[in-house]
């Protein structure tokens, strides 16, 4: 486990912004944001079932795995940090792995997640 750092807070904040957005655009409230070492925000992802055609694994997580991916040599992915709503599903976390960025941090677990909505 990665200790924490002085922005993990504010950075985890901003996913929840990315949600909203996505909410209100007609979504499934879902976000992810990207920082690097320093704390610097580098991209957000909201949900993308609606912008992507209609896909259901258009993930918040996913969708930024993969721009990351093709913006970020893999020795800089290895020292950022996906910040994310929600605890990343088993899609998202294969594609977090793949890209090869280097630590992950989200708000709230499926668990609670599902104890909130209702749905198990």
């Amino acid at each position: 486990m990665s200790a924490f750092r002085p922005y993990d807070l504010d950075l985890l904040r901003k996913p929840f912004e990315v949600a909203k957005k996505a909410r209100d655009g007609g979504d499934h409230p879902f976000g992810s944001v990207l920082g690097d070492e320093t704390g610097a925000l580098l991209m957000e992802q909201g949900n993308g079932y609606s912008a992507e055609g209609e896909d259901r694994t258009a993930h918040a997580e996913r969708l930024l795995a993969s721009r990351a991916a093709k913006a970020y040599p893999l020795e800089k992915l290895a020292k950022m940090t996906l910040y994310a709503s929600v605890e990343p599903c088993a899609i998202c976390v294969g594609a977090i792995y793949w890209a090869g960025i280097g630590r992950v941090v989200f708000g709230q677990t499926e668990k609670g997640l599902k104890e909130q909505t209702g749905d198990h």
